[in-house]
């Protein structure tokens, strides 16, 4: 579920903790940061990961914590678009559910169903 987007980063991180602390919902950032030099959310460049060092990789397992991520890997937009996801749900009727608790904060709150590979990515 998408919760809103942004092309500012910052903009959408405030948006997620005020719906954090309202919902009282988990958030996580699965040891990616923002470099604003690079407007990018990254896995760290100093990460132990070679592979993944400097590189996104997106959330692609289930779970009701908020995140920041890039709005392609769920949905077509055009390149640099943060999105404020609210959950990964394997159950459509779980996500309908977490939506309709969402969307009394964020009206624009909506359900992608998107394609994402949960395999090993090394």
């Amino acid at each position: 579920m998408v919760v809103d987007t942004s092309h500012d980063y910052r903009e959408l991180e405030a948006r997620m903790l005020i719906l954090a602390q309202a919902l009282d919902l988990d958030t996580t950032a699965l040891g990616r940061q923002y470099y604003a030099s690079h407007d990018s959310l990254l896995i760290p460049f100093d990460s132990e990961d070679e592979l993944y060092r400097g590189v996104y990789v997106p959330r692609r397992f289930p779970g009701t914590e908020l995140s920041l991520e890039y709005l392609s890997p769920y949905s077509t937009s055009g390149p640099g678009t943060f999105a404020l996801v609210a959950g990964i749900w394997e159950q459509r009727s779980n996500a309908d559910s977490m939506l309709a608790v969402v969307r009394a904060h964020a009206p624009s709150a909506f359900r992608v169903r998107p394609e994402l590979y949960v395999g090993c990515m090394h």
